[in-house]
């Protein structure tokens, strides 16, 4: 379970970024990507935790904590 600050900070598998480049026969090609060529995350493909349709609550009925402190997780993972 992560807070939405957390969450900002983790990798969505999910997320994917259109590229296009130039073919030698000068058409234009498209990809999709989520990761630079070492690896690394890209910054657009993190987490957008509660701007996110799968985003859901641990318990959304908490009232007496500050939201900063309310705990989620991708609904799309699956219940952790």
């Amino acid at each position: 379970m992560l807070t939405e600050r957390q969450a900002s900070d983790v990798w969505c598998p999910f997320a994917r970024l259109p590229w296009f480049f130039e073919r030698a026969e000068s058409a234009i090609a498209g990809v999709s990507y989520n990761r630079t060529g070492t690896g690394e995350p890209v910054d657009e493909a993190r987490c957008l935790a509660a701007r996110c349709a799968a985003w859901r609550w641990t318990d959304p009925e908490v009232t007496d904590e500050p939201r900063e402190e309310w705990t989620g997780f991708c609904g799309l993972a699956g219940r952790p």
